[in-house]
């Protein structure tokens, strides 16, 4: 029984095991935390959430971004919002698309060590009018020379109440 188990274990670290969440466990060259100061709003209310980037690698990441003037998100992070039916929230759709313009941020680079800092009003995006608890997660793709994959953020539940 014993060998089976130690045999087991072996194959498992040897497989290169992964985090609840899919990733490897190997150092990501960095970190996503959210959070928000307002886990609960009411329908209508601005839905922020503060991003902070740590850069754990040897190497500056590029933080470039053209942020929407429509949206005010980065375009470089995913942001998965699910509604109080576990469902994707619903996007909002611009009126005007065609007069979107936005605020560049060029050659923005993160040093190691240094963390970048972004707040997002997610209910310009997302739809966030139904009462209930809505779960919220960031994610971010491993930029080219530092590695493959995505890094993903902490969840948080923010309750909208009517």
């Amino acid at each position: 029984m014993s060998f089976l188990l130690s045999t087991g274990m072996m194959l498992l670290i040897a497989s290169g095991a992964a985090s609840p969440g899919g990733q490897s466990l190997a150092k990501q060259p960095f970190t996503i935390v959210i959070s928000t100061e307002n886990l609960n709003v009411k329908v209508g209310s601005p839905v922020t959430i503060k991003l902070e980037l740590t850069n754990t690698s040897q190497q500056s990441i590029d933080t470039s971004a053209n942020i929407s003037n429509q949206t005010g998100l980065d375009p470089n992070f995913n942001i998965d919002v699910h509604d109080p039916s576990g469902h994707p929230a619903a996007k909002k759709v611009p009126k005007h698309p065609e007069l979107a313009t936005g605020r560049a941020f060029l050659d923005r680079l993160l040093a190691p060590g240094a963390t970048l800092t972004e707040h997002f009003d997610l209910s310009r995006a997302y739809d966030f009018s139904q009462p209930g608890q809505y779960v919220i997660e960031m994610s971010r793709a491993i930029p080219k020379g530092l590695g493959t994959g995505v890094v993903t953020s902490n969840t948080i539940t923010v309750t909208v109440t009517p």
